[in-house]
């Protein structure tokens, strides 16, 4: 069994989030397994993205599960934290992007831009930003056709200032 310090070493959190993490997935896991299904990591990330859609969640489930077995482990749910709350901005924006992608179809469509339009603005208001969210997908949509590609995304977003700072979360503290 990893210590929280190994852990935190390993997902690039902080020992206090790692515990923090850790009492939420052993409290989550009913059977006691050491891995949760999807039910179960349901519970646990809407606590954490109040705004985020039952789809999303789905989609954080899968790209979390890296081996594809149904199930995810605590390393698993830490390491897909640590990405997207402490990976570098392109790494946080892939997964943002393929979490919004929800036909993976590798562009987001006016109904998936609408759906990240919102989650920034909920995210935007808690920290007081509330009129950056429309500058920010406007600018990511380089060629201006409506849709954003994964690549547009992360190499526009990445510049992004406002979206940097928005991106610039801690697991165990913020709830979006």
């Amino acid at each position: 069994m990893m210590t929280d310090r190994e852990l935190a070493s390993e997902s690039g959190l902080d020992v206090r989030e790692v515990a923090v993490i850790k009492r939420e997935f052993q409290a989550s896991d009913a059977n006691k397994s050491g891995s949760i299904d999807e039910k179960e990591f349901t519970t646990i990330m809407q606590k954490r993205f109040k705004n985020a859609s039952p789809e999303q969640i789905s989609k954080l489930f899968t790209i979390f599960d890296e081996d594809g077995n149904g199930s995810v482990t605590l390393k698993e749910l830490l390491a897909g934290l640590g990405l997207i709350t402490k990976g570098d901005a392109a790494t946080r924006l892939g997964v943002m992007f393929d979490s919004f992608d929800l036909d993976n179809s590798g562009t987001l469509e006016k109904n998936e831009i609408d759906k990240l339009s919102h989650f920034l603005g909920a995210v935007a208001a808690r920290l007081g930003r509330e009129g950056l969210v429309s500058k920010i997908v406007d600018h990511l949509d380089a060629d201006n056709d409506g849709k954003i590609t994964r690549d547009e995304f992360v190499r526009r977003g990445s510049k992004i200032a406002g979206l940097t700072v928005l991106l610039n979360i801690s697991p165990a503290t913020i709830i979006y």
